[in-house]
């Protein structure tokens, strides 16, 4: 863990680390998918970690533990602005781990390949999902409530190391005014894929949606779901002619979809 602020790694330097008690709780909401509602049960900790040196003298995190998984973010204080330049946050994998990952960190666009952790070295868009040896189960690898905040990247490296790193690709410094929270750091951790697919957690990390722009959440009338045709154009080449896009519209109405992405 570690996050730097103002140009400072507030991971380094620690001498004590505090947790608090844990506050439980248990909700249900609504969600559109294979099930109608989300369960939200967690313990949620404030971990207070003591550090010497220059720069802030605490770094603050929230950590959520779930059954199937846990989250956890950096609080950064202040009310001044904040120049955030990267984090120091890493998961240290079991020898014999096997990952599936996708290298196109560009537009996420490319076929997902798995190799055992440690023979590989690339940059990966998440999430990546991890295969434990022995048949332990499946992690899931991401991040959830991104917003005005760089999205994380992870860099998978070979020579033998198990460490999954962070890094941000997109900005090499991003400024924030005090007071703010970084995403959600998540793993998740099931016995099997089916439980990795159907987890709640991504869901129970990201904020309710604003009564203004959705007042009847998931009910609001004009959300109508359905199957999407769509196709690749730019960035990767030049756009679709005119008649392509034509013939697109009249295979998703072959196809009976409702929906088509140009």
């Amino acid at each position: 863990m570690g996050i730097t602020i103002d140009g400072i790694d507030l991971g380094g330097g620690i001498q004590f680390l505090i947790a608090s008690a844990p506050t439980e709780s248990l909700k249900t909401y609504p969600q559109m998918g294979v099930s109608a509602s989300a369960t939200d049960h967690r313990n949620q900790y404030l971990l207070t970690a003591t550090r010497v040196g220059v720069g802030d003298s605490e770094l603050i995190m929230d950590v959520c533990l779930f059954d199937d998984g846990v989250g956890f973010r950096y609080r950064i204080p202040g009310n001044v602005a904040r120049s955030v330049s990267g984090e120091q946050t890493g998961w240290n994998l079991l020898p014999g781990s096997r990952v599936w990952y996708q290298p196109d960190t560009v537009t996420y666009d490319e076929t997902y390949r798995d190799a055992l952790i440690g023979t590989v070295d690339t940059d990966a868009g998440g999430p990546i999902t991890v295969s434990l040896p022995d048949e332990a189960g499946y992690l899931l690898l991401g991040e959830a409530a991104l917003f005005e905040y760089s999205g994380m990247t992870f860099d998978l490296d070979a020579g033998g190391s198990t460490l999954v790193r962070s890094v941000f690709l997109d900005d090499q410094t991003w400024s924030k005014t005090g007071g703010f929270s970084s995403p959600w750091r998540v793993t998740l951790s099931t016995s099997t894929l089916d439980a990795l697919v159907n987890s709640d957690v991504f869901g129970n990390l990201c904020p309710s949606p604003k009564p203004l722009s959705l007042p009847g959440g998931v009910e609001s009338h004009w959300i109508k779901p359905g199957r999407i045709l769509g196709w690749g154009g730019a960035p990767h080449g030049p756009p679709l002619p005119y008649e392509s896009c034509l013939r697109y519209i009249d295979y998703a109405q072959t196809l009976g979809f409702e929906y088509i992405l140009v």
